[in-house]
């Protein structure tokens, strides 16, 4: 005798958050503003998102308000660009990094802004990575773009590189700020 076969839930009907992860999680609801193309196949307007307010280091420090409005500016657009970048899955049509010449349409809009992404990257290495310590920009991609915490697991020394990566992240935030004009 084989197993009875459920029926999956629409996807509508799912939890976002398992019951057991809420519980033991710190999560929120919150309302964001979206612009047009934002999310797929969202205009623009309002939309209710779940937060997990306790996930990353990064994360913490924007619900405990820590970033101005134009650093959160910078830490979007930085990690947009480069997620732009090095997110997508390698496949063997993707292994070269010259664009094809003959491609249209979406293809086309992704390779245009992928290329857009690679300069503001470029230019941000250069006029901010490049003269900062080695180290700010480790610590700025992996609170950022990996959101890792390399904090010790307990005590003063948790605290301080806390308050460094925090300093650290702010810094850069805002000088992308006054370097884009955010």
């Amino acid at each position: 005798m084989g197993r009875a076969k459920r029926k999956p839930k629409p996807r509508d009907e799912e939890p976002l958050v398992n019951p057991f992860a809420e519980r033991h999680g710190d999560y929120g609801h919150r309302t964001i503003s979206i612009t047009a193309g934002e999310l797929d196949g969202e205009g623009h307007g309002q939309k209710q998102v779940t937060v997990n307010r306790g996930g990353s280091a990064l994360q913490r420090w924007i619900n405990s308000e820590a970033f101005t409005q134009s650093q959160l500016s910078a830490i979007n657009l930085y990690s947009r660009a480069w997620h732009r970048v090095f997110s997508e899955p390698r496949v063997t049509a993707n292994l070269s990094p010259i664009a094809f010449i003959r491609t249209t349409g979406d293809e086309a809009d992704r390779n245009a802004a992928k290329v857009d992404a690679m300069e503001l990257l470029k230019f941000l290495d250069g006029r901010i990575f490049d003269i900062a310590p080695p180290h700010y920009r480790d610590t700025w991609q992996d609170v950022v773009i990996y959101t890792r915490d390399h904090f010790p697991s307990s005590g003063s020394a948790r605290d301080r590189a806390k308050e460094r990566s925090l300093t650290i992240c702010l810094f850069i935030a805002d000088m992308i700020a006054t370097v884009m004009r955010l």
